[in-house]
This record gives C-alpha cells, structure tokens and sequence, in this order.
C-alpha cells in the first residue's frame, strides 16, 4: 500500500471521529505528496469550514473550483461560504451558476434570497416582468392564473422593499383582480385565501396612500393569524407559490417571532435547509427549551451529517429532564457510528441509570447494547493491533456480563440467546489464555466443530444491530484466522444477503460454490439472488440443475415464473409453475398454468389434470331448503366474527377462525353445528385441494352475479377466463352442473341465481 493510500485511510478514520484538527494535518501530509489532490483539498476545506475559519476554507474551494469548474458540490460550498462572511454578491454569482447547472426550486431560491439580501431587488423584478409579459399574453386557464397572482404578488413584495409603494400596490390589486376570477373554483384554503384577500382590501380602504396601505398590510403584530395561515396554506399553489418570499420580509420586520420562525423553518426544510437551521436556532435562542425546534435542528443535522453539530445541541439540553431520556439515545447512537466509543460507553452508564417506570417491559437500550458496544471497540482495537487494550475490554466485557441481573425487566428474553457463546467461546479463551492477549487471540478466533454454530449466531444477532458493518466485519477476523471456513464464508454471505448488499451477496456465494459446488444453502441463495437482479435465464438453467429447498426459493421461484410468463417463455415458466403444485400450491398458481396450457394448445395436460373438469364433479347436490338434514329441524346461522352484528339478530356466533370447512348452520333440535356447504351446494371433500379450488370459483361466480346481474353468458365466460383461466368447455360444463343441480336457471343469454340460495347463509359477517 502506497504512502498516499494509507494516509488517506487513517484520514477517514478521522473524518468517522470528526476529528478536524488531525484531518487537517493529514490532509497537509497529502497535499505535501501531490497538492492537486481533490481528497486532500476538499477534507481540508471543509475541516476549515467546520472549525469556522471561513476565508482560509474558502481560499482552498477557490483552488479547487479552479481545477473543477462545474462541480456542484464546490460551487455550493462556495455560495455557502460567501454567504456567512456578508458577501452577497460572490454568493449570488455562484449561486447563478449552481442554477444554469440544475434549475431546481431549490437553487432557485437561494438565488431570490441571495439577491434580496444584497438588496438587488431590480434584477428580480425584471425576471419576474419578463414572466408576467408571457403570461398575461397566454390563455387565461386557472392555472395561469395561479401563476399571475403568485407572480404579481412576488414582484409586490420586492417592489414594497425597494420603496416603489406605488408599484407594489399596484401588483397587489392585479393579483386580487385575478383572484377574483377563480375564486369560486378553489377547493382548498379558500377561507385563507380570502381572508387574505379580504386583509389586502381593509388595508386599502382604512388607509390614504400606497405606503401606509402596505405597512398596514405586513402589520403582523395585527394580523398574526391571517400572515400564519397564508404561509401554512401554501399548498394551495404549491407547484406555484414561494412563500418564503414572505418570510424574508416578515422576518426582517419581526425576527423575534416564534410562530413566524416556527412556520418558515417549516417550509425551509427541504427547500433551503441552511435557512430552515437559522430559523430553528433562533427560536432556541427565544425559547430554549423549544423540544420542536430542538428535534427538527437534530433531523437536519442528520440529513447533512452534522454529527458534530448534533452532539454539541444535545448536550447543551440535556439539563431539560422531559427531553433527556431521548437525548441520550440519541447520543449514544451518534458516538458509535463516530467510533466514539469511551464517550458513548460513558453516556451509555448515564442513560442506564435513569429509571424507568415500573413494568415497562422492553427499552430501547440495555446492557448488551452497551456490552455490544464494548465489543466494537475491542475489535477496532485488535485490528489496530493494540492487542493489550483489546484483551482488557474482552475482559471488561464477560464481568460485565456475568453480572448482569437475569430477571432484569429491562432486558428483552431474546438477549439471552448469546449465553452460549459468552460462556463457552469468550469466558474459556480468557482462562486459556492465562493473561496473555496473544494466546487469547489465538484461541478466541479458533474455529472449532463445537464453537462454530455459536460463532454463526453471534454473527446472525450483529445483523440485526444497527451498524450493519459489524458482521462482516467479524466474519473477516474470523476469516483471517480460518481462511477455508466454509460455514463462515457462508454466514458472511448471508449477511450480505440479509443486509440487502445483493452484488456482495452473489460474489461471495459464487466463491463458496467455487470450493463446493453441491453447496445446498449456497445455490439457493444464488438462485433467489438470480432472480431479485432479473437474471431470469441464469436463475432458470441454475434450477434445473440442483436440489431445490422449496421454502427457502418460495417467493422467488413464483416471481421467475410470473417473469417468464410475462416474456412469453409458457414451457419454462410451466416448468416452475409445476414445481409450485408439487409443494401443493396449487390454487395459487392454477389460473396461470391453465393460461399456459391454453396459450400452447396443450389438450394432453388439460385432459390428464384434475383441475380441468374434473373439479366439476366434485359439485354434489344443493340442499332444497334450509333444514338439518339429520332430523328437518330449523337450522340458524352461524356467524364469525358475531360481535360486529346488532344483538337483535338471531345466530349462533361462531367465534373469529373460520377455515373453509367450517359448520355454516347450527340445529336447535339436534344441537349440533351443520355445514350446508357453500351457498348451500354440498362438495365433495376428499380431494381438499379440487374442493378448494371449487369452493372459490362458486363463491367469485355467486358474489359476481349478485354485483352484476345484467351480464349475459359471453360476458360471464370472459370474467372466468380473466379470473380463472376457464376456457369455453369447462366454463359451460360449469354452468351445465349448476343448472342440473338447480342453482341457477338460463333464461336466454343471461344467467340468474335460484332466490332460494338466499337461504343459506355465508360463513363471515
């Protein structure tokens, strides 16, 4: 590894802490091996600019401008940075070239706001007349018209600035003129809209000229209420409307106000995230103790790793107990994924020992978070070769452990799961080792036939953690020491899997199946890899060629098939359509294999099918009326799910489970429950999966005619085609059984359930 790779490396290490002072004197050992380097430049900028040395940060993303000329990154940095020392008109430069890079909203509105700030109102007013010519010369669609007020209403506010009182006013009364055009068509926030509107006319009718008409208007120690609700309602013309224009204004008027701070960080979140965070720190200025403002600077900061930021603003509340508790959670999750892990161990011991309420089962912290935690800096430790600190934290970690209160109700049962592996691979590696953390090493990272399914499951539970790195991680130790494991490749590998880091996934099983080809495990993970990458034609060829685990490829065989079958491939996705009924998925996929055989004129599978006609016959008889057929007593419904029914209605309730077998009536007289089968048809049940199958073509084919009784019989075989893949054959041999057996009769071209099926009774609510 050369001098500038590794110096690269420990400086990330570093960026992980933000560690700013050694950043920069590693970014300096670069620059001093190649001084064009983009990382050492822009790591060392941007350190600069975090410890707020803003012109030397800001000398360094000139030169690097210089060498990337349209970089957004840069250029945003650029505009940022003029922006904090005051020079607003470098930032609007640069912010005018972010803009002719990617014309988004964002962009857009630094730019007016940069341009407000400098106070070079005209150069806005002239883009926004520009766009008023063009509009007023279109077609006035309400749209348009949106478009005209929110512009007039824009330019009023520069021109109210700028001191043109008379122009302002003027812009005004247009957009109220087009207000009122579409006024009556406008659904959403119309009362705010008018009351607006209604402000807008009050401030012209109490006052005598332009001036005192608009300083009566952005009066909001007067009209709080109607100023809030137009900011808030600015989803109204959202794909229209900034509505930050008005906050510039009102805030420079009223920057002490809360509400105001409040609903303009609101909008700024994602628009203008910089101003969305001075507003929310102002309010904390006023308020402290703000628990919103707190919360929403901390998402901000996450959005834009601000870790930094985010641990300086908790612990300067964590005097606030209502908020603590969740403070410090979010505290110690910063630490460990800033490899902080003396600061978050410490924290860890604060928030631990808050109590908590009495019987509150399960907290989002325990102590094996915080023994986890211990294990994280141990290994970093081993893997920097300090193999002193690393044994004594392994040491700290098993008297933790073997300390720790089993009745504990903080600890969730599962935590315990691990016992093993503290007991039997940790606790006797520290004994072996007498002391010394060379041996320990050795022997802790010694795969065994009796250690490796415990090591399997200690990798298993760091998938669940938060810092998915921490499995492979360990699966690489582990590796290091045992290079031919396959059981640990594999684990690593799932891993991966589990993780979702699928390329990583697929290479590490193509090598474990380099040294094993007959791998079970490891071909079908590939296969349902295949699949979820779209490799549809390898995922195929691999499945003819092994030993398929039916659950293990479940979902993704049917996802192959349903892609094959979509490519017009009907043989292969037939091939795993087959398969799925041979793990007796059978009405699952019945509709699509019957699709199949239909599209490949294959008459051979139809006929040897039981799911072709021959579920027909499973259709006995329907019951002519509603009686017990042991003794003709009254029979009365049973109902699942009875407590959604009116008690004055009489039924036997038949609880919540319902199966497809289950007793539809209940007999006083014989008092015993009774099944009439489905809307009273009797079916033969000793093929479960063709009663099945039956079952739900009648009860779509009976609800279907109930919701649609005008269909004629054409109509009625397309429906079954699209829902059931019945061609015409069985489709009419159906019908033919529910006519002979009386349960519909054919009058012409139409069909009509018999009215005595009324009289039996469904099994749900």
């Amino acid at each position: 590894m050369d001098e500038l790779t590794q110096l690269t490396i420990e400086t990330k290490k570093y960026l992980t802490k933000y560690d700013y002072d050694n950043v920069l004197a590693l970014c300096d050992n670069i620059l001093d091996i190649y001084s064009r380097s983009r990382f050492g430049l822009e790591f060392k900028a941007i350190s600069l600019y975090r410890k707020k040395e803003y012109y030397k940060s800001l000398k360094l993303y000139e030169k690097l401008n210089r060498i990337y000329p349209n970089d957004e990154e840069i250029l945003y940095s650029l505009m940022l940075i003029n922006d904090d020392i005051g020079d607003y008109e470098s930032a609007v430069e640069y912010s005018k070239r972010l803009l002719k890079l990617h014309d988004n909203e964002g962009y857009c509105i630094k730019y007016k706001h940069l341009l407000y700030k400098s106070k070079e109102l005209s150069r806005l007013i002239d883009y926004l007349n520009a766009k008023l010519t063009s509009l007023e010369n279109d077609k006035k669609t309400t749209d348009n018209i949106k478009r005209l007020m929110v512009f007039y209403e824009e330019k009023a506010v520069y021109e109210y600035v700028d001191e043109r009182y008379d122009d302002s006013l003027s812009d005004f009364k247009k957009s109220m003129e087009h207000y009122s055009k579409i006024k009556y068509s406008l659904k959403n926030y119309e009362d705010v809209m008018e009351n607006w509107y209604e402000l807008l006319a009050e401030s012209i009718r109490k006052n005598n000229n332009s001036k005192e008409v608009l300083d009566y208007l952005f009066d909001l120690d007067k009209h709080a209420r109607i100023w809030l609700a137009k900011l808030h309602s600015r989803s109204t013309f959202s794909q229209f409307s900034n509505p930050l224009i008005y906050s510039f204004i009102l805030l420079e008027k009223y920057p002490d106000n809360i509400e105001l701070l409040r609903e303009t960080a609101l909008i700024a979140y994602h628009l203008d995230s910089d101003y969305s965070i001075k507003c929310n720190k102002k309010i904390l200025e006023i308020k402290p103790e703000d628990a919103d403002a707190i919360y929403n600077l901390l998402n901000l900061y996450k959005n834009y790793y601000l870790k930094d930021e985010s641990l300086r603003l908790i612990d300067s509340k964590l005097y606030i107990d209502k908020l603590k508790n969740d403070l410090l959670l979010k505290k110690i999750e910063l630490l460990e994924s800033m490899t902080l892990f003396d600061e978050a161990l410490d924290t860890y011991d604060e928030y631990l020992s808050i109590e908590k309420p009495d019987g509150l089962a399960y907290h989002k912290k325990t102590i094996f978070d915080k023994i986890r935690c211990m294990e994280q800096e141990a290994t970093d430790y081993y893997l920097e070769g300090k193999l002193d600190k690393a044994f004594t934290i392994f040491n700290d970690v098993y008297g933790t452990f073997k300390n720790i209160e089993r009745n504990s109700y903080r600890i969730r049962t599962e935590e315990w799961s691990l016992e093993e592996w503290y007991v039997d691979v940790l606790s006797k590696s520290i004994d072996k080792s007498k002391d010394n953390p060379e041996e320990f090493f050795n022997e802790f990272y010694k795969l065994t036939q009796e250690n490796i399914p415990l090591w399997i499951s200690k990798i298993n539970s760091l998938i669940n953690w938060n810092n998915f790195g921490n499995p492979i991680q360990l699966c690489n130790i582990l590796l290091n020491h045992n290079p031919n494991n396959l059981q640990i490749q594999l684990a690593k590998a799932n891993a991966y899997y589990r993780t979702r880091r699928i390329s990583k996934a697929l290479d590490g099983y193509e090598d474990i199946l380099k040294q094993a080809p007959d791998n079970s495990e490891a071909l079908n993970r590939k296969f349902n890899l295949l699949v979820r990458h779209h490799k549809y034609r390898q995922a195929y060829v691999l499945l003819n060629s092994i030993i398929i685990d039916y659950n293990e490829i479940r979902s993704d065989l049917e996802d192959l098939a349903d892609a094959l079958l979509g490519y017009g491939k009907y043989r292969q996705a037939l091939n795993c359509y087959e398969i799925m009924m041979d793990n007796d998925h059978y009405i699952k996929v019945l509709k699509k294999v019957k699709l199949i055989w239909d599209k490949l004129d294959d008459t051979e599978s139809q006929k040897n099918s039981k799911f072709y006609l021959d579920w027909i016959d499973t259709i006995d008889y329907k019951h002519k009326k509603n009686k017990c057929p042991e003794c003709g007593g009254t029979l009365i419904p049973i109902i699942y799910g009875y407590g959604l029914l009116p008690r004055d209605k009489e039924f036997y309730p038949g609880g919540c489970c319902v199966g497809d077998d289950s007793p539809t009536d209940y007999c006083r007289k014989c008092n015993k429950e009774v099944n009439m089968g489905v809307y009273g048809i009797d079916l033969n049940d000793e093929d479960y999966s063709l009663y099945s199958y039956t079952r739900d073509i009648i009860i779509w084919f009976t609800k279907y005619l109930e919701n649609y009784p005008d269909k004629t019989i054409k109509q009625l075989e397309k429906e079954s085609y699209k829902m059931f893949s019945l061609d015409k054959t069985e489709f009419m041999e159906f019908i033919k059984r529910l006519k002979e057996i009386g349960y519909i009769t054919i009058d012409k071209n139409r069909i009509k359930i018999v009215d005595g099926y009324k009289d039996f009774h469904t099994l749900f609510v």
